[in-house]
């Protein structure tokens, strides 16, 4: 009777992070913000909770920027949108985009970008008595007109994680806003606030970062909370 033998073959799929920016463009009209989108791609076969971060460089300059956190399985899509006001600044600069992915950071992409003016307009958007708390960044806005703006948080210490965030505002009404952020460690420096519209109306304000006592965090809200009522009641 013959002899059969069989060699089995265990094929294991190892897992692997990977994740495409398809599509990126960049909006750049002089006086106005600067948009970069694209849509995220998981390539990989990891899923986990994700971010995109962009920097912006040029010699010694460096601007980034968050994206949210995001569940990101494989071949999940995501629409980024990340915005950068170029102020005081003209030059050729150097975009890149990061993947951040179950502690792997991976670059995905890269472009250029150039800035021919400097920002000529005034402010036209105040940004009134920022606070630096534990877990969140809190102050008013207040601009001249009806609009959407972008808050763009920029200068802040390496290690920090701001998201920028997009809101409404009604002309010549306050308006509150949190920011919520995440940190390596506590960090003396500056922090500076940038809130634009896609029009290019602006406000910037930066402040020595400096951390509030809880008693002022509940004071703020507090103070916050009646002035919010006032504005709806006129």
């Amino acid at each position: 009777m013959p002899l059969v033998s069989a060699t089995v073959i265990d094929v294991t799929v190892s897992d692997f992070i990977n994740a495409d920016a398809i599509g990126l463009k960049y909006e750049n009209i002089s006086q106005r913000p600067i948009k970069v989108s694209f849509e995220a791609f998981n390539s990989g076969s990891v899923g986990c909770k994700s971010m995109i971060r962009m920097d912006i460089n040029r010699n010694s300059y460096t601007f980034t920027a968050w994206s949210k956190h995001f569940a990101f399985q494989p071949n999940d899509r995501e629409s980024i949108e990340l915005y950068w006001f170029p102020y005081n600044l003209t030059g050729s600069f150097f975009g890149r985009i990061w993947y951040y992915c179950a502690n792997e950071i991976k670059e995905i992409s890269n472009f250029s970008i150039e800035v021919k003016y400097y920002i000529s307009k005034e402010p036209s958007i105040e940004i009134i008595s920022p606070k630096i708390f534990e877990k969140k960044i809190a102050f008013n806005l207040r601009s001249n007109s009806t609009e959407e703006v972008i808050v763009i948080p920029s200068d802040y210490p390496k290690g920090w994680i701001l998201e920028q965030k997009k809101l409404h505002l009604e002309k010549g009404k306050m308006k509150y806003v949190e920011l919520d952020y995440s940190k390596d460690m506590w960090k003396s420096g500056k922090l500076t606030i940038i809130a634009v519209s896609e029009k290019g109306e602006y406000g910037l304000k930066t402040v020595d970062i400096k951390k509030e006592s809880v008693l002022n965090e509940l004071t703020f809200e507090v103070i916050d909370f009646i002035e919010d009522i006032l504005n709806k009641i006129l």
